[in-house]
């Protein structure tokens, strides 16, 4: 596979990648499929359903980015999407909006960056982990 040379084409040769790993799979064998994504991931998974033909995916969305925003609509069945009010990959008051419009559970962690961590504040990560853990 040869070197990217814009995001887009970067995201088309990961979903690439994903597609080969899960080729052999038989979803029909699963009675519940949970997508569980991060950033970059969370395009992957969100254009994946589609295009694996594969119906009933539940997702879970950890601090999706803007072109995620795409995938994040009333058709789908996201579980949460969580993020960070630091977040510099995509601003927390547009990610509200739109799960508002959209009608999706959105659980915004005051102060967390795209790591979903408060830089330098080790009791507010562990704080923050407990946190997504009880959500799910």
């Amino acid at each position: 596979m040869q070197a990217a040379t814009s995001f887009d084409e970067g995201i088309e040769n990961i979903k690439k990648l994903v597609a080969r790993q899960v080729k052999g799979i038989d979803f029909s064998a699963y009675q519940d499929i949970v997508f569980v994504s991060k950033s970059i991931g969370t395009i992957i998974a969100g254009g994946f359903e589609n295009e694996l033909g594969i119906g009933n995916i539940r997702h879970i969305y950890l601090t999706p980015i803007e072109k995620t925003l795409e995938y994040i609509n009333s058709g789908k069945n996201i579980d949460i999407i969580i993020a960070g009010t630091s977040d510099r990959h995509l601003d927390s008051e547009i990610l509200r909006n739109h799960c508002e419009n959209e009608r999706m559970h959105l659980k915004l962690i005051e102060g967390a960056d795209h790591s979903l961590e408060v830089p330098g504040s080790m009791s507010a990560n562990i704080d923050i982990l407990k946190k997504i853990v009880e959500l799910y």
